[in-house]
């Protein structure tokens, strides 16, 4: 791989890395995790809408936008939700860990949903290794953060890991039919759409009451935590294998918890660095089985 394409890497896997500590920043400064999340979407729509109109790949396709849809909700809105709240009760450190086992979960899914993709032996040996992982954070208390609860924690991400599981299986279905670009737009107006609609239901945040710093943060999540490794990652799938794609996937927890540790004191202890081992095996296992694809939050 030549050097752009490792750079656009490293920005993408900083980016998506570097979110999580953003957000739990962010909570940390009073913002109720709806309306951090509806501003996040909202600016990060009007970004890369702005992006895809400059290269005129804004799509008009109805088919693209009903696609939009459901990926927007499942796969982006419905799963930021989840993992967000995860954060009030663990550290951004172990929110990217845990946000690995997607593909795990995806394979699952998969299993059931897709005639090509059967749920192997080899898979099911890394999803006891990975959740051993998980197990290990739950029978120890450990949840980075002074005051956290990792059963909360884990039981959100969860969710999230339920709901963005299932939206990578859709999103591999769509895909066949549009491309990558033409589903951005949409899945991204709709995710901000969703977001809004849910703030202005459960958000007890005003906006004059979010301080500069928190303004701040919320630029930093919309530009560096979404926008920009996303498109980043599309330029980079477009130029290089699956395989050296995948690689982001694996540096994005090791970005959380190193971040996290530096800028929010978040404990780095044994048993953290005990779960995250079993975590990343167990989901080397399952990603190498088949054709590798890549592995993104």
């Amino acid at each position: 791989m030549n050097r752009k394409i490792w750079i656009a890497m490293l920005l993408a896997a900083f980016g998506w890395g570097t979110g999580g500590v953003a957000t739990r920043s962010v909570l940390l400064h009073g913002v109720d995790p709806f309306t951090l999340i509806s501003i996040r979407y909202l600016l990060s729509a009007f970004l890369l809408a702005g992006w895809l109109l400059w290269r005129r790949s804004l799509t008009a396709n109805r088919g693209a936008w009903l696609a939009g849809l459901a990926i927007g909700i499942v796969n982006m809105s419905g799963p930021t939700v989840f993992f967000t709240l995860s954060l009030q009760h663990i550290s951004a450190g172990l929110g990217g860990l845990l946000v690995t086992l997607v593909p795990i979960a995806t394979a699952v899914w998969a299993h059931f949903l897709l005639a090509d993709e059967p749920f192997s032996a080899k898979k099911l040996g890394g999803l006891v290794v990975a959740f051993a992982g998980v197990a290990v954070l739950i029978a120890t208390g450990e949840s980075g953060i002074t005051g956290g609860n990792p059963l909360l924690g884990v039981a959100w991400s969860g969710l999230g890991i339920f709901l963005a599981s299932l939206g990578g299986v859709l999103s591999r279905t769509y895909t066949q039919r549009y491309s990558v670009a033409e589903l951005a737009g949409p899945q991204f107006v709709v995710a901000a759409g969703a977001s809004l609609l849910v703030a202005e239901i459960l958000g007890t945040t005003s906006i004059g009451a979010i301080g500069a710093v928190s303004w701040g943060l919320l630029g930093y999540l919309a530009t560096i935590g979404t926008v920009v490794p996303f498109v980043g990652f599309l330029w980079v799938v477009q130029r290089t294998t699956a395989t050296h794609a995948s690689l982001i996937g694996y540096l994005v927890p090791l970005v959380s918890l190193v971040t996290g540790a530096v800028f929010l004191s978040e404990r780095l202890t044994v048993v953290i660095g005990l779960a995250a081992v079993l975590i990343l095996v167990g989901v080397v296992m399952v990603d190498r089985t088949d054709t590798p694809r890549p592995v993104v939050p």
